[in-house]
């Protein structure tokens, strides 16, 4: 497996991933709380400095960019300073970002994190969630198709805030299977049909529940949810994030494969989704199987949850990842 990772992350700076998905914007304002408010029973925080980044298919984006490869990203904003910002972060995380639409009726998606004393005190959200016109989805639909020749791997970042409708999705996925370009999902919701034709789909533990209708009360119920899943979506490798307990692969046509966790500590799970997505698809873009994407996706979340915000994982920092797994790569996953 070791040098099956070394040749695929030799190919990660040549490879083209196209983004497309709801894009936000993470604020941080970061201080210290000391004080309890004499207005009402919450703590008083001293801001002493904030920081933004892009969240959603933003930060699968700048994984992937991260990774070395080339990034197109593909979503809505709106006209405002939100989204300005998010523009020039973007920019600065080596992402192209021409193709982004504006909507000057809708509000820039942002998520704003108050931190005292290395703790998330509340979050506040920013955000307009309605769907795209049919106009502006035809218009999304023609720059998929004009992109999709150049790309390696698509990766449908689906937030549930307006961008991906069930038509936008099928349309989507039925251009990048047309062109045989594989399409890696992270999903949201319960509507599982608009996914039919992936790749590969990337749910966690409550994505999991929604597509299946089911409560999910310990791992083999996960194990069945993922059958059910699979049922629903012929064809389609199921890859299943379970947080602290690692990941678990499901392939068509076969058996389950689950992945430890490699994290020594878990800090902030914020995004390390988006990372596992970015992984997953740049693997595959590169030539991976599966199983070989999928254990570079959990080497991936296993550094990144050790870290604060939306962290991302570079090629030259995962490559040690690999080499030093605790068991070595023959021994860190376990066929059930």
């Amino acid at each position: 497996m070791i040098a099956e990772c070394e040749r695929l992350l030799s190919r990660f700076a040549s490879r083209r991933v196209l983004v497309i998905g709801d894009i936000m914007l993470d604020r941080y304002w970061i201080g210290e709380a000391s004080r309890i408010s004499p207005e009402a029973p919450v703590p008083i925080v001293l801001r002493q400095r904030s920081s933004c980044y892009p969240g959603g298919a933003g930060n699968v984006a700048l994984n992937v960019a991260a990774l070395g490869s080339a990034a197109t990203l593909i979503g809505v904003v709106g006209s405002d300073r939100a989204a300005d910002e998010l523009r020039d972060s973007l920019e600065g995380g080596g992402i192209c970002a021409n193709q982004l639409l504006v909507d000057r009726g809708r509000t820039t998606t942002v998520k704003t994190r108050i931190i005292a004393n290395k703790q998330q005190v509340v979050r506040v959200d920013e955000e307009d969630t309605h769907n795209l016109t049919a106009e502006q989805e035809t218009e999304v639909l023609r720059t998929v198709q004009g992109l999709l020749t150049s790309s390696d791997c698509v990766v449908l970042s689906d937030y549930a805030k307006g961008f991906v409708s069930a038509s936008l999705a099928s349309g989507i996925i039925s251009a990048a299977r047309n062109l045989g370009v594989p399409i890696v999902v992270d999903p949201k919701g319960a509507d599982s049909a608009r996914y039919r034709g992936a790749t590969l789909i990337k749910p966690n533990r409550a994505e999991l529940s929604l597509l299946t209708g089911t409560i999910l009360r310990c791992h083999a119920d996960a194990l069945e949810a993922c059958e059910q899943l699979s049922n629903k979506l012929p064809d389609v490798a199921i890859l299943f994030t379970e947080g602290s307990d690692g990941m678990t692969l499901h392939v068509p046509d076969g058996g389950f494969v689950h992945f430890p966790t490699r994290a020594l500590e878990v800090f902030d799970v914020t995004g390390a989704g988006d990372t596992v997505a970015a992984v997953t698809s740049v693997a595959i873009a590169s030539g991976a199987d599966f199983h070989a994407a999928a254990y570079l996706a959990n080497c991936a979340a296993g550094i990144v949850v050790g870290e604060f915000g939306c962290a991302t994982i570079t090629a030259e920092r995962l490559l040690p990842a690999v080499l030093e797994s605790e068991f070595g790569p023959e021994r860190s996953h376990q066929v059930l």
